[in-house]
């Protein structure tokens, strides 16, 4: 780092999906918010693991939680093709 040069507050961490092509990024969104669901649930102990894999998402799964639905994971994340 710069000695000039402030360091930040706040470190964002924003995930990104790219597919070669446009079209083949279609299913990224509802894959993100499952790994974000499965996650949440596990952090919540809704959702225990066995041997270190996570089980079916419990109740209404993605649809539980709706800041982290497929349409709005698509809007608010980096997710397309290359272009």
């Amino acid at each position: 780092a710069h000695p000039d040069i402030g360091r930040p507050e706040t470190m964002l961490l924003l995930h990104t999906s790219v597919a070669g092509e446009a079209a083949a990024a279609d299913p990224l969104p509802r894959a993100r918010s499952q790994s974000y669901c499965q996650s949440g649930a596990g952090f919540q102990n809704r959702n225990p693991g066995r041997r270190g894999v996570l089980g079916p998402l419990p109740g209404a799964g993605i649809g539980a939680v709706p800041q982290n639905a497929p349409a709005r994971t698509r809007q608010n994340l980096a997710i397309g093709g290359a272009d």
